[in-house]
């Protein structure tokens, strides 16, 4: 039978370090949306809807991703907790063996 270490801080950090980047996707939905929507009279012509309809395409892409990340996250931390979890359960039963 194989055996492995699990180092539960780590999984914990790698779990923030995915929010930060689900974090810096939405923000750049933000900011694309926001320069999409507010260029002013930079495009008078269809051109502009035309720009403006494929930055929220990208968008609605990105934010999927960042589903998806903040989805693993999540994963990322619960299997974490179920680790501490069993540690926590094996220590109180070796506690407990004769000797």
């Amino acid at each position: 039978m194989a055996s492995f270490t699990v180092d539960i801080a780590a999984m914990r950090q790698k779990a923030g370090e995915l929010i930060k980047h689900a974090d810096a996707f939405d923000s750049i939905c933000s900011k694309l949306k926001k320069a999409a929507t507010t260029m002013g009279s930079a495009y008078e012509s269809g051109d502009k809807n035309d720009f403006v309809t494929k930055i929220e395409e990208c968008c609605e892409h990105l934010k999927g991703l960042s589903d998806k990340i903040r989805n693993a996250s999540g994963i990322l931390s619960k299997q974490a907790g179920e680790y501490e979890k069993r540690e926590e359960e094996n220590k109180r039963k070796a506690q407990g063996l004769p000797g």
